[in-house]
């Protein structure tokens, strides 16, 4: 590399100076050389940086989303799209026929079944018979999601602790003035905070859907019954939420559709 004089102001190691060029790019370079845009890294760079820029001012002429599409939106969010919406029911959650996931083998056979009695203890220490299902549920999407997620933790214990944490955010069961942080590390003799545990169980849940990062209208706050909008956890699935849950969920539902419907109509 060499310096060329004289192109005012930038410091001479200043990349974005233009007398920053590879040696022989004086002004005598050859005029047919290619220009360093024209670098096939560059190039696929440029075009990324303004495609994202084209999206990002579309985004920003768009209308501002009515009120009942935010609240679909978040839906969609809790229960993993618009179909998991539209099939929403309130009824209590019931043990499936064969709790155990198939096609384990022993040894995962083995960390399953200890997951699962911890989730049965959590679940009579700080919950009820129904969270104690919503549990195991969570606990047969995960291996499903990522068996190395229940096969790869460090404990049975922290993996049962991961879980409890994250379904219970997701109906609304844990935090302050409820089942604490320092109450079910204490009850699991943890090492670290369940909520810790919880987030690679989260992401594996929620996967890499859109729909699964949608924010809580907070206009949904009491008709939704959730106390802490900005931080339930979306899962995205609804064989995780409490029959209560969901109907709450239902009354969402009904309103934004009132309102959609309302709106079209005018």
């Amino acid at each position: 590399m060499h310096i060329i004089e004289g192109h005012g102001g930038h410091h001479p190691n200043d990349p974005a100076c233009p007398a920053y060029w590879p040696a022989g790019s004086d002004d005598s370079r050859d005029p047919g050389a290619a220009d360093w845009w024209e670098e096939p890294g560059l190039a696929a760079l440029l075009d990324r940086a303004v495609s994202v820029i084209e999206r990002l001012e579309h985004q920003l002429h768009q209308p501002a989303p009515q009120d009942y599409q935010r609240a679909l939106d978040w839906l969609e969010a809790v229960c993993g799209g618009p179909e998991a919406v539209a099939a929403l029911d309130d009824s209590p959650l019931r043990e499936p026929t064969d709790p155990m996931p198939t096609g384990a083998s022993p040894s995962e056979r083995e960390r399953l079944t200890a997951v699962a009695a911890i989730l049965g203890h959590i679940a009579a220490e700080f919950f009820d018979p129904e969270t104690g299902v919503a549990l195991r549920n969570g606990l047969r999407r995960l291996w499903a999601a990522e068996p190395l997620v229940v096969c790869g933790g460090r404990s049975a214990t922290q993996v049962a602790a991961g879980l409890s944490w994250a379904v219970g955010d997701a109906n609304g069961l844990v935090g302050r003035g409820l089942v604490t942080a320092t109450r079910l590390k204490q009850f699991l003799a943890l090492p670290q905070t369940p909520g810790v545990y919880a987030q690679p169980v989260v992401q594996a849940l929620q996967g890499f859907w859109p729909w699964h990062h949608a924010p809580m209208p907070w206009a949904l706050h009491r008709l939704s019954g959730v106390s802490r909008p900005s931080e339930v956890t979306t899962l995205g699935h609804p064989d995780l939420l409490l029959g209560r849950v969901r109907a709450r969920l239902i009354r969402v539902r009904e309103h934004a559709r009132a309102a959609e419907r309302a709106d079209r109509g005018a």
